[in-house]
């Protein structure tokens, strides 16, 4: 319908990185997903920054998996 939802996720929400790394060349299926996300200890080496027009803070987004949903999400921290 062309519009994006805006929500609040759960504090003990499921959320892993997605997973950037080479394929390992062992037989199966190739890792799809990363660590799980820690809110107390974020990795900012794997998010992008977004410029904005505000001078007191920062934003970042991520696209992460969700265990909950099922599917990957754009997290904006």
């Amino acid at each position: 319908m062309g519009f994006h939802l805006v929500s609040r996720l759960r504090d003990n929400a499921n959320l892993m990185y997605i997973h950037d790394g080479q394929p390992t060349g062992k037989r199966g299926r190739p890792k799809v997903h990363g660590d799980k996300i820690e809110f107390s200890h974020l990795d900012y080496t794997k998010m992008q920054e977004i410029g904005t027009s505000i001078e007191d803070g920062k934003l970042y987004t991520l696209i992460a998996y969700s265990q909950a949903m099922k599917r990957k999400i754009r997290l904006v921290i």
